[in-house]
């Protein structure tokens, strides 16, 4: 195991493009043009949970107990393994025997918290792990950073999640509602989740969602235009 800031000091600025690929549908349903993307900026990826069925990132961040139980066997051995420092020992020894960057992180309660880093050493309020690794790729020196799969939990209404010919889906994994979250509950994780993207953004970090999304402040539907079949 090896801890973030510790990474930071062998690391070299190479000034690269990052894209951060979450693991919500529309990773799935603009598979076609990420993968072109991709293929033509050729950026430092950053995967959060189960995205490995579509692209094998060059890190993999994990920050919840649960997701990484369930979900930790996708983890390919080519990815560098990012873990938060909530995960427990127990739960990391069920997916990982091997090296890992141990990522620290102080998560303050208030949704509002200042959001920085120290040496590495994070301080914030980031909900979830997509938010994190956005802090991730500007602390190392991102060119630019692009986001793809990150699109709300309510990005459709309730019953477009039930089961039928036009089924929606939360996940690129799994069918319908795959979010433990009540719907109510969901809205207020949303509401959470933009809460931090845009405190990200006011503080000077700079990102955009670049597949559909529901935080429509931080979305910039051009840059994937360019690879339309």
């Amino acid at each position: 195991m090896t801890t973030f800031t510790e990474y930071l000091k062998t690391y070299h600025n190479r000034s690269r493009p990052f894209l951060i690929v979450g693991s919500a549908s529309t990773l799935k349903e603009d598979f076609t043009r990420i993968k072109r993307y991709i293929k033509d900026i050729q950026p430092v990826t950053i995967g959060i949970n189960k995205m490995t069925d579509f692209i094998i990132p060059d890190f993999h961040l994990w920050t919840n107990n649960e997701r990484f139980h369930n979900l930790g066997g996708c983890i390919h051995p080519l990815s560098t393994l990012l873990l938060g420092n909530g995960l427990l020992p127990d739960v990391i020894k069920q997916h990982c025997q091997g090296k890992y960057i141990k990522v620290e992180y102080e998560k303050f309660a208030a949704p509002n918290a200042p959001m920085f880093h120290i040496n590495g050493h994070i301080y914030g309020f980031y909900r979830i792990a997509g938010c994190l690794a956005i802090m991730i790729a500007h602390i190392l020196k991102a060119s630019s950073i692009h986001v793809v799969g990150f699109d709300g939990y309510t990005r459709h209404k309730p019953k477009e999640y039930e089961p039928g010919l036009d089924q929606k889906n939360q996940h690129c994994y799994g069918a319908g509602h795959t979010d433990d979250y009540s719907w109510p509950n969901s809205v207020q994780k949303d509401n959470e989740i933009y809460k931090c993207l845009m405190l990200m953004k006011n503080t000077g970090i700079d990102f955009s969602i670049i597949t559909d999304t529901i935080y429509t402040d931080v979305y910039n539907s051009t840059i994937l235009e360019n690879y339309y079949d």
